[in-house]
């Protein structure tokens, strides 16, 4: 396979002012972090990568290794992608939904919902606040929000 890049513009000036290169497949989501200084990019392969905006530095890949290694890959595309509010959780789907700790890039969670892959998702705002005051409680608890398929 050929390396895709991936160019990233600036949406005033329409220039372009990164090439991120690294992605084997085609990249297909990509979501930028709410503070605007990441910009998280997921591909065929099911991998996720998260880079630097400012420099267009890769920052991290998310890695097979830690909880959920053996599952890090969405077993096709990466189909969506959305940080929490606060910049340090990021969750992707694919055939199934991942739960990512952004600044070591390891998967803290996977849900395999039945079903066809998921498309899109929707992540609740305030299902990231509660996680904060709920250290011990499931994050995607029913009863504290939660994501829409």
């Amino acid at each position: 396979m050929a390396p895709s890049p991936c160019p990233l513009w600036h949406c005033e000036s329409w220039q372009c002012v990164h090439i991120l290169s690294g992605h084997l497949d085609c990249v297909r989501s990509c979501r930028f972090s709410w503070d605007s200084r990441r910009l998280a990019t997921g591909d065929d392969n099911g991998e996720i990568r998260l880079w630097s905006v400012k420099d267009g530095s890769l920052l991290k890949i998310c890695s097979r290794d830690g909880k959920d290694g053996m599952d890090s890959l969405h077993g096709g595309w990466v189909t969506d992608l959305h940080f929490s509010s606060d910049n340090s959780l990021l969750v992707s789907t694919g055939g199934y939904i991942k739960w990512w700790d952004v600044e070591k890039g390891e998967a803290l969670q996977t849900f395999y919902p039945s079903g066809t892959a998921l498309k899109r998702i929707h992540v609740s705002v305030r299902l990231f606040h509660l996680r904060h005051h709920r250290q011990h409680r499931h994050p995607l608890h029913p009863k504290e929000g939660g994501v829409t398929l």
